[in-house]
């Protein structure tokens, strides 16, 4: 999930996995699991709270957030930013 704003600059795994690219994930799950290995070359930030990241990614804080379609959905409907 990213910020509407940016919508066209992460298109793929290969824009995402740099290190500039600020990913906020929840911790010991699927996701971090994914982050952890399609994603290493990006600054990864584990946070312990998942509903904490999607407001942070709105925010600027993170870029990225990585999370399931519906969860994503549920989220971006919340926050038009998104």
């Amino acid at each position: 999930m990213i910020r509407k704003e940016v919508k066209d600059k992460y298109l793929t795994i290969e824009d995402i996995n740099k290190p500039s690219v600020r990913i906020g994930v929840n911790s010991s799950g699927t996701n971090e699991e994914f982050v952890r290995q399609y994603l290493s070359n990006s600054n990864v930030t584990v946070v312990e709270n998942n509903l904490d990241v999607p407001h942070l990614v709105a925010e600027g804080t993170y870029d990225v957030m990585i999370t399931d379609t519906v969860e994503a959905m549920l989220f971006a409907k919340a926050d038009p930013r998104l």
